[in-house]
């Protein structure tokens, strides 16, 4: 009956050392083994003062213990705000932001962030580019223009590689030099901290991205919908791919995108709720005419090979930023 199974057991079961490995003898719980190496440099906790922000590294031992308690041997540092401290932190460490989380908010009538702790979460540029293309954070964030002409370089060389028929290589390619247009959108720039709406970005800098300011939106949703309206996709013969491809590259679109009262993946800003509506119910008759022509596995393998273009574009973005030992 266990055969091929995963059994998982509680941390109480014992049986791991502190360091993550296997040991039979071990009796104590191991409550956080990941990362311990780098666990300093990853976590920490922002608490602010004065229009000053100091940062504890969080021992995952006791973290409650560690917000209340003074730090007296760290650095303070003059900020106007946590996200700027939090950049600034993220700069010095060579990463990037992941997560700025309030913890313990002022009291009522004091002064805004005064005595505000927040839970800050970093990361190395290059494990966001390689863990999700949609991650991916740059020190010098690419432009939209230059990460979608990037993406269609690679699909096109992919695609020759493999010795894909014309058409399809040509759809391929296509696919990936509009994948990302949606992120043109003033709500998805708003989103990665970017205020000049004139010349988008496609990737989040130092100060990551907060996911909240979307409201569900989907950038690749907003991609098909500017390509159904492109001339030279309209009358491709492999059309029906492309636009696919494009609304396919992160996951959704197999068959369909969320929209609810909550969130919706629905371009509100450039587009009708009628536009929206009749895009995203072709996204479904679409998929399965796809499905029906290639079959599930042919299909799903062309998706991937479109995501494959993304992701080396996106990690072209932090090539040339060292890595964590180097620094």
């Amino acid at each position: 009956m266990l055969n091929y199974r995963t059994i998982i057991l509680p941390i109480d079961a014992g049986g791991l050392s502190q360091q993550g490995t296997f040991d039979s003898s071990a009796k104590e719980p191991a409550s956080d083994v990941a990362e311990i190496e780098n666990a300093g440099r990853r976590r920490a906790v922002l608490v602010h003062r004065d229009n000053e922000y100091q940062i504890r590294p969080l021992n995952c031992d006791e973290p409650e213990q560690q917000v209340e308690e003074e730090d007296d041997a760290a650095d303070w540092y003059p900020c106007t705000s946590a996200r700027g401290a939090a950049a600034a932190t993220a700069r010095r460490q060579g990463m990037v932001v992941s997560l700025l989380l309030p913890l313990k908010v002022p009291p009522d009538g004091a002064e805004e962030g005064a005595g505000s702790h927040y839970l800050l979460l970093l990361k190395r540029a290059r494990k966001a580019a390689d863990e999700s293309p949609e991650e991916a954070v740059s020190v010098k964030p690419p432009t939209l223009q230059e990460h979608n002409g990037q993406a269609g370089e690679q699909a096109k060389q992919i695609a020759e590689a493999l010795g894909l028929e014309e058409n399809i290589k040509q759809a391929l390619t296509l696919a990936a030099s509009w994948h990302d247009k949606g992120k043109d959108r003033k709500v998805w720039q708003r989103s990665i901290y970017n205020e000049n709406y004139q010349d988008p970005l496609a990737k989040s800098g130092p100060l990551g991205m907060n996911w909240r300011v979307l409201g569900g939106y989907r950038h690749e949703f907003g991609s098909l919908l500017d390509a159904e309206a492109d001339r030279v996709i309209s009358k491709h013969p492999e059309r029906d791919l492309i636009l696919h491809l494009i609304a396919a590259h992160h996951g959704w679109a197999r068959p369909h995108f969320e929209h609810n009262v909550k969130r919706s993946a629905y371009d509100h800003e450039k587009s009708t709720t009628n536009r929206n509506q009749g895009a995203a119910h072709e996204v479904m008759r679409r998929f399965g005419r796809l499905q029906q022509r290639f079959g599930r596995w042919s299909l799903a393998w062309l998706e991937s090979l479109m995501r494959c273009a993304d992701i080396i574009a996106s990690r072209q973005a932090v090539e040339t930023e060292p890595e964590e030992d180097e620094r």
